[in-house]
């Protein structure tokens, strides 16, 4: 120390202020760099848990719903009287079994726990069961004999074909869990390398202090706040919270690039949410029409639980009299008195005439010459209408009308 002492004394003050300057960027330096690779490896997890992790969930859970739809389908088609509905059941069998089959070959590949690839060969083996069984339920529809469509109604009652999908149902679901597990892995590994790094630098800035005070706490404040604020916003996003704002996702950076990243998980998760909730609504929906005990109640709860979801700014339900001919409304949302016709003849009109036609239409109308519909701020010019017949063996029963602001998904 004497002698280094002595050394300093000898230098001029200029080579002095060179070495102190030198020395504090040098330490700048190793702080600033160090920085910068702990930015890259979180935002690198943060990619890694996005897509290995999330992406595997999304790609299970469309997989979940599709099996869902080939059974939901398959009963149709067996309920199906005309060979045109069974064919178009069976397409859509068909298409859901490919569904799946796409999404499951995405999943797989993001699968690395030892309980995911455990359940990925359950869900392999219990799914091939399941197909041969829909294929052997398809082979009697196909016959077209009453004989074997009893057989095929009695096949799918059966305790063979239930337990298949149960078991590739459930296998999915374990797949799923396995994703949200290696998902909170990956959160607390970001979460263990921002505190690490956070330490490192805590060290450099407390030894390179006295050489470079002002400029240190300016690296420390430029480097601490971002990375709490992401810490924060993941944490938030494990905890539920996908709804917050991401913040520094303009940024042109390593911050930037991890903030866009966290964004991207947050529309994956808001995603999965909203499918979540159109889950939900349609559940409820049907909850609430089994308890109605009249056409009135049927068509007033039908048309009020739809609105909110898709954005309905009428509803209206005619049904069909006793006579076939006369299309009677007894009840909807937002119907206007002014607008909305009591009734329509058979043929009448657009109701009327979906009902003779027995098919659906959709309207588009252009801004010149939409629907008005009065409420209690002024009117709504509504510029998308669905009027759908529900049809029962060849039999009208009802015609269903929905208007909205914009043309429907």
């Amino acid at each position: 120390m004497k002698k280094l002492v002595n050394l300093l004394d000898r230098l001029s003050l200029d080579a002095k202020l060179l070495l102190a300057i030198g020395a504090g960027f040098l330490i700048t330096l190793v702080v600033g760099l160090s920085s910068l690779a702990a930015i890259r490896t979180l935002s690198a997890t943060t990619q890694k848990t996005y897509e290995q992790d999330l992406l595997g969930v999304s790609h299970v859970l469309s997989a979940q719903a599709d099996l869902t739809r080939m059974g939901r389908d398959l009963r149709w088609m067996a309920m199906s009287i005309t060979a045109g509905e069974r064919a178009v059941a069976r397409k859509s069998v068909s298409d859901a079994e490919a569904s799946v089959r796409l999404h499951m070959d995405e999943g797989r590949k993001r699968i690395f726990l030892v309980e995911g690839e455990k359940a990925l060969r359950a869900f392999d083996t219990a799914f091939a069961i399941y197909s041969k069984n829909v294929e052997h339920v398809i082979g009697l529809l196909d016959k077209g004999d009453a004989f074997a469509d009893g057989e095929a109604t009695k096949f799918l009652a059966g305790n063979d074909y239930n337990n298949a999908i149960v078991a590739a149902d459930q296998s999915l679901d374990h797949i799923a869990k396995s994703k949200h597990d290696s998902a909170k892995i990956g959160v607390k590994n970001s979460r263990d390398i921002s505190e690490r790094s956070q330490l490192v630098v805590s060290y450099f800035l407390a030894f390179g202090l006295a050489a470079s005070l002002g400029f240190g706490l300016i690296v420390s404040a430029s480097i601490r706040r971002p990375l709490h604020d992401l810490r924060t916003c993941v944490e938030d996003m494990a905890a539920g919270r996908i709804d917050i704002v991401v913040p520094h996702t303009g940024q042109r950076n390593e911050i930037g690039v991890m903030a866009n990243s966290i964004r991207v998980l947050q529309r994956g998760a808001q995603a999965l949410d909203i499918q979540r909730g159109i889950k939900l609504s349609l559940e409820e929906i049907d909850h609430a029409l089994q308890s109605a005990s009249s056409f009135e109640q049927f068509a007033d709860t039908l048309s009020a639980k739809l609105a909110p979801v898709l954005g309905l700014v009428y509803g209206a339900l005619y049904v069909a009299e006793a006579d076939g001919t006369t299309l009677r409304r007894v009840g909807g949302y937002g119907c206007d008195d002014s607008v909305h016709t009591d009734r329509f003849a058979l043929g009448q009109g657009l109701v009327g005439q979906a009902a003779r036609d027995r098919r659906r239409l959709t309207l588009s109308l252009p801004e010149d010459d939409s629907v008005v519909v009065t409420m209690g701020l002024g009117t709504l010019a509504v510029r998308a209408v669905l009027i759908s017949p529900i049809v029962d063996q060849d039999n009208v029963l009802a015609v269903l009308e929905i208007g909205a602001l914009t043309p429907f998904d």
